[in-house]
């Protein structure tokens, strides 16, 4: 059985903000995890009022080592360091910092739409549920209230900061204490409250596949 396959009648669960553009205008497949499920590090002072924002069942990983990311333009070498939310990406030199109102819980390095190359996967904790762009049926984004998203790139060799955004969620719809990725790419979200659900990239966008959304009991 193919993991990814979609069952009937199940919407997409959250925009991109490339849809929102598009609008407007009309063993296991995951190579690399990085981290465990971890403590904060030291968190500087100026960060501090940040962490204040988020819930206390938020658990971050932690990472300080070497990725090889695969793409279309061949193969690069990358040291990942992930601490106390900030994610640092440098390859001879410093490559990519997440921004300074991020907290980024993990981030992922695996093939999320299936043709043969790596993308990288954040799951961050952010201002706001939209970005730049937000569908204007909606009430006006809220920037002072943090919620949790998961952010896509493709590695790009051409870009001095290599992360091309792909697709930049909206706020999740189920709370993710822990995001893991399983074979067949499919995306396990685990709330704190012991219930889960599986996602699965399809044409543009994250679609349901499994729904568990119950504590578990005993």
């Amino acid at each position: 059985m193919n993991p990814c396959a979609i069952p009937s009648g199940i919407p997409t669960w959250f925009m991109s903000t490339a849809s929102i553009k598009f609008l407007l205008k009309a063993g296991v497949l995951g190579l690399l995890t990085l981290g465990m499920p971890a403590l904060c590090g030291a968190v500087l002072p100026h960060r501090e009022a940040i962490f204040r924002q988020i819930p206390g069942w938020v658990q971050l990983s932690s990472l300080d080592g070497t990725i090889t990311l695969h793409t279309v333009q061949g193969e690069e070498t990358v040291h990942a360091v992930l601490d106390a939310g900030v994610l640092v990406l440098e390859t001879e030199k410093e490559v990519f910092r997440t921004e300074e109102d991020w907290i980024t819980a993990d981030c992922f390095v695996f093939d999320v739409d299936h043709d043969g190359c790596d993308e990288v996967m954040l799951h961050v904790w952010k201002p706001g549920s939209f970005g730049e762009f937000q569908p204007f049926w909606m009430e006006p984004d809220n920037r002072r209230e943090y919620s949790e998203h998961l952010f896509i790139y493709e590695w790009d060799m051409n870009r001095a900061d290599r992360l091309d955004p792909v697709w930049m969620s909206s706020a999740m719809p189920v709370q993710g204490q822990n995001v893991l990725i399983e074979e067949g790419g499919v995306i396990r979200i685990l709330a704190p409250d012991g219930s889960e659900t599986g996602w699965c990239w399809e044409d543009w966008g994250l679609r349901l596949v499994h729904d568990a959304r119950f504590p578990k009991t005993g």
